[in-house]
């Protein structure tokens, strides 16, 4: 409870009644007995303070004796602090175990960001925004007069200086801090992993090193800062020397070199190109190589101190690309199958036929094919070199048509009887038939004879036969007799001049009835056998049916024929 003069009063109690002594009398209700808490006469003060002595953020303030939790206003209001530089306060936190009605022996100040530069600065305390400052267990509030002193440091500048001192072989490197803030300790780390210690430094680098990475950490005993620094060594250079093709490439084509040396300072450039012809300057004009064969391109650069360095370069010039096409003939028949070679320079590594008819064959060798129809075709072989790009030839060909020849099948004429033979006329075909005629058509003889036909057609040739057979006389009849003993003469027993016969049936029948043979081919006839057996000599009835081939009406027929051994 607060400082002040109080009253202590009876009251009946929930149970109705005050307080009873022993002897069961009540004390009297309303009776009053005075109670003076005093004005304390110790305040909280300041004990001591906690921080981080380079660059702070916050300040751990601890109190001479315990302070009500419930007095520290969350927002910081009840501190400020002032110093060599604006400092702002953005909140203030107790103890973690700090709950409401509790107690705790210091507070964390924090500020909206760290303090950085070095001096000494003051916390105060103040009455903040919830209307009271900091209050103890007895409430007695802290004065506002009462600070306490922090000593910042400051944050460290770890940036050092470095000067370097070129040379041919080894460069060395001069390197200072300027110290400050209580800087007590220097650790320079180079990038070769060694250390030195000191405010200034030397550090010896090879100039073949182009870089030198150096780290320097500061340390007051407090806090520590680092900073590192890449040392570009100026006079170091490497000749280099880059193409803007392949290190191999076509002849008759340009090379472009490109400078790549790095570094230096003060640099000549001669170049050599490996055909008595040298250029000075740092980038040389395309250059261009009378023959195709290897060459080794040099870039000699040296530099102010004398220093001297060779970059090569190896460049194979190849022969130029050629392609081509061997055994093509001038003309082809369309049955003739073709075989093509190819022909090409050593570095032509894909490469297509096309014949010109929709076939293509990729990186074979030998192609074979034929086309199916007559024409002149273009037969392209296209390739590509690897060095000298693509690259393709072409021939023409010249393919004729085998020429469609059909006579037709043997055919059977009636006396005084012709007909038309031979193919369509082609404007270029040549005709030759055995009868000595040069013409597509013509007409038969009146007799019985083979007929041939040759066409040709630029060389591709076809020819066919016909046997025309002229009959003796148109009559179909069957005779009246036959004797088969293989004496060639009357040995089956057929129908006479039926070759042209349609619809052709003939039956033969014993006395008793008995089918003996039976066919419905026209030249077919009986040799007299049944069964495997030679029939017995007597008569024998037949039945002839068919359709006249020159009136087309239908015709049958009935007789006897008498079988003779």
């Amino acid at each position: 409870m607060p400082y002040g003069n109080y009253q202590l009063v009876v009251n009946n109690g929930t149970d109705g009644n005050t307080v009873r002594d022993t002897c069961g009398v009540d004390m009297l209700a309303g009776k009053t007995i005075a109670i003076n808490i005093p004005q304390p006469t110790v305040f909280p003060k300041f004990d001591s303070v906690q921080y981080a002595k380079c660059t702070p953020n916050t300040i751990r303030a601890f109190y001479s004796k315990p302070i009500r939790c419930a007095s520290i206003a969350a927002n910081g209001s009840d501190f400020w602090v002032t110093g060599s530089s604006a400092v702002t306060v953005t909140g203030a936190t107790p103890d973690a175990t700090c709950v409401s009605g509790g107690y705790t022996n210091w507070v964390d100040v924090q500020l909206s960001q760290p303090i950085t530069t070095q001096g000494l600065y003051t916390l105060h305390n103040k009455i903040g925004t919830d209307g009271n400052g900091i209050l103890d267990t007895c409430f007695a509030v802290q004065n506002v007069n009462e600070t306490i002193d922090l000593n910042i440091l400051g944050k460290l500048n770890p940036t050092f200086s470095s000067v370097v001192k070129w040379d041919c072989v080894t460069d060395t490197i001069a390197l200072s801090h300027p110290g400050g803030n209580g800087i007590n300790s220097w650790v320079w780390t180079f990038s070769d992993g060694t250390t030195q210690n000191g405010q200034t430094v030397t550090y010896l680098a090879a100039t073949t090193t182009p870089t030198v990475s150096i780290t320097l950490k500061v340390d007051n005993g407090f806090c520590n800062e680092t900073a590192t620094q890449d040392v570009v060594l100026g006079n170091y250079f490497k000749p280099g020397i880059s193409l803007l093709q392949n290190d191999t490439t076509c002849y008759g084509t340009d090379v472009a070199l490109i400078n790549t040396t790095i570094g230096g300072i003060g640099l000549q450039h001669l170049w050599q190109f490996g055909d008595a012809s040298i250029f000075n300057g740092i980038t040389p004009p395309p250059h261009s190589y009378a023959t195709a064969q290897n060459y080794t391109i040099r870039l000699i650069v040296n530099d102010i101190y004398g220093c001297i360095d060779t970059a090569e370069q190896t460049i194979v010039v190849t022969p130029p690309a050629s392609i081509g096409i061997i055994g093509l003939q001038p003309q082809y028949c369309t049955s003739n199958s073709i075989l093509l070679t190819k022909a090409t320079s050593p570095f032509v590594d894909n490469y297509l036929w096309d014949n010109g008819n929709g076939k293509t064959f990729a990186n074979t060798r030998n192609v074979l094919f034929k086309y199916p129809n007559e024409g002149n075709y273009t037969i392209t072989l296209t390739g590509m070199d690897r060095f000298c790009g693509p690259v393709s030839t072409f021939k023409n060909v010249q393919i004729y048509a085998i020429p469609k020849l059909n006579l037709g099948s043997d055919t059977v004429l009636c006396p005084n009887e012709t007909m038309l033979i031979g193919a369509t006329p082609i404007t270029g075909y040549n005709y030759s038939w055995n009868t000595g005629a040069t013409t597509a058509h013509i007409v038969t003889n009146m007799f019985t004879r083979k007929y041939n036909l040759l066409i040709d057609n630029h060389g591709c040739k076809v020819q066919d036969e016909l046997n025309i057979k002229v009959l003796d006389a148109c009559l179909i009849k069957v005779p009246g007799a036959f004797s088969p003993n293989n004496d060639g003469l009357n040995d089956v027993l057929k129908a006479v001049n039926a070759d042209l016969a349609k619809a052709f049936s003939l039956k033969v029948y014993n006395r008793l009835g008995e089918p003996m043979f039976t066919t419905k081919n026209p030249l077919e006839g009986w040799d007299g056998h049944y069964k495997g057996q030679p029939a017995d000599y007597g008569t024998y009835v037949w039945e002839l049916s068919y359709i006249n081939p020159w009136t087309n009406k239908a015709v049958y027929e009935k007789g006897t024929s008498i079988l003779i051994r």
